[in-house]
């Protein structure tokens, strides 16, 4: 169950980081991008943690393939970009928890 209690404190800290932001930061595209890279960072921290069975490795894997592009295309100003693919890492960390969680 441990890996049950990394998700839903990562579940909470990405919660409060959304809760937390101000309106003059949510304008900012800029901005949004660097929200979404930090919740992926931590939903990939999360995912390695939580476990190496099945295909939750291959997912985590790629969840930082695309976080580099992410941080890649933040700062090549191309914040449209990096917000898909930091949410795009962001889903791939969320099926590898799950993944661990059902091998586990």
């Amino acid at each position: 169950m441990p890996s049950v209690t990394m998700f839903t404190r990562g579940a909470a800290l990405s919660a409060l980081l959304m809760v937390s932001a101000t309106p003059a930061l949510a304008l900012s595209k800029t901005n949004l991008a660097r929200q979404a890279i930090a919740e992926a960072e931590g939903k990939i921290t999360a995912a390695n943690r939580a476990g190496v069975a099945g295909e939750a490795p291959h997912m985590t894997a790629q969840a930082e393939a695309l976080l580099r592009d992410a941080r890649v295309d933040l700062a090549r100003d191309r914040e449209g970009h990096a917000i898909a693919e930091a949410h795009r890492a962001s889903e791939l960390a969320d099926l590898a928890i799950g993944e661990s969680q059902r091998q586990g």
